[in-house]
C-alpha cells in the first residue's frame, strides 16, 4: 500500500469521526443554549434549587472577552486598511459598548448516569438510540475523558447570549 493510499484511508476515517462528533456537538450546543436560557429566566424570577440539592446554579457577570475577539480584531484591522473612514465611525460606536458586562450561569454538582443517558438519547434521538447504546456511549466518553487526562471540573460556566 502506498503512503497516499494510507493517508486517504486516514482522511476518510477522520472525516467520518469529525462528521459524527460534529453533528452531536452541534445538537448538544443548541440544547445547551435552550436550557441555559430557560435557567436564566428562572433565576431572574428568583427560582432556587431545593435546600437538600447537591447541585450548583447561580448567575454571574463577566467582563472577559470571548475567544472570538481575536478573529474580530484581525477582521477589523483589515477593514481599517480597506475603509479607514468607516472604521473610525465604527470605533466611536464600539467605545460606547466597551463597558458592557455579560451574564453567565455558574453550575455544577453530581448527577447520576441515567441523567447522562437521558440527555444523550434526547440529543441523538430517542427513537434512534436505545438506553443501552446511550449508556455504552456515555461510558466510552468517560473513558476518553480519562485518556485525555481531563478532570471533570466541579463547576462550569455558560456565557449567556447577549
Amino acid at each position: 500500500m502506498t503512503i497516499l493510499e494510507n493517508l486517504t484511508r486516514y482522511l476518510i476515517a477522520e472525516k467520518f469521526i469529525t462528521s459524527i462528533t460534529g453533528s452531536i456537538s452541534d445538537r448538544a450546543k443548541r440544547k445547551i443554549e435552550k436550557t441555559g436560557d430557560d435557567i436564566y429566566d428562572r433565576l431572574k424570577r428568583n427560582e432556587q434549587l431545593s435546600k437538600d440539592s447537591k447541585l450548583i446554579i447561580g448567575l454571574g457577570w463577566s467582563d472577559e472577552a470571548e475567544n472570538w475577539a481575536r478573529g474580530v480584531a484581525l477582521a477589523l484591522k483589515e477593514f481599517k486598511q480597506e475603509n479607514s473612514e468607516a472604521y473610525n465611525q465604527f470605533e466611536e460606536i464600539r467605545k460606547k459598548h466597551l463597558k458592557v458586562r455579560r451574564a453567565y450561569l455558574r453550575f455544577g454538582g453530581e448527577i447520576v448516569n441515567t441523567d447522562y443517558v437521558e440527555v444523550i438519547r434526547e440529543i441523538i434521538g430517542e427513537d434512534k438510540f436505545s438506553e443501552e447504546q446511550a449508556l455504552r456511549f456515555y461510558e466510552t466518553l468517560v473513558s476518553i475523558e480519562k485518556t485525555f487526562k481531563r478532570k471533570n471540573e466541579k463547576e462550569s460556566r455558560y456565557l449567556l447570549p447577549e
